[in-house]
């Protein structure tokens, strides 16, 4: 019994350390928007994630929240990082493609432009972007063979 109660007072101190290491980061975050951000998130996931009471899914939320942060400060990005799925893949293969660090959120790069950007946030690059700007929506003439030019 009291193993089970030092086991959660000893989580409970984890969740409040890595509440506090994001809001120290953010605090010291250079962009005020992207500082903004991170409070904001930090606040709705562990809201959202306030009535878990399994220890292994403590744990896990845990491990998101560590991996997310070292990422953000690692990549100086404070968003999620994008992950690739495999076209095609379904079902059982896309949840075990979806990264530890994506666990809370119920969106990946498969879904559609609309639904993706109605969830994430632009980065500072993406507000400025242009469209007609991208060099990957630039279509190529194709390259016809010239036989013998003299």
């Amino acid at each position: 019994m009291k193993t089970t109660v030092m086991s959660q007072q000893n989580l409970k101190r984890q969740v409040l350390r890595l509440y506090r290491d994001i809001l120290r980061v953010a605090k010291n975050w250079k962009e005020p928007e992207e500082a903004q951000y991170i409070r904001e998130e930090a606040d709705r996931l562990f809201h959202q994630n306030k009535t878990i009471t399994g220890k292994e899914e403590i744990e896990e939320k845990l491990f998101e929240g560590r991996t997310r942060l070292e990422l953000g400060i690692h990549y100086k990005i404070p968003y999620p990082r994008p992950y690739h799925v495999v076209p095609g893949a379904t079902g059982k293969t896309r949840d075990m493609i979806k990264p530890a660090y994506m666990a809370s959120y119920d969106w990946d790069l498969s879904h559609s432009d609309i639904t993706r950007e109605a969830k994430r946030p632009k980065t500072r690059f993406e507000e400025d972007f242009d469209e007609e700007d991208n060099p990957l929506q630039v279509r190529r003439k194709p390259r016809g063979y010239q036989v013998g030019t003299s």
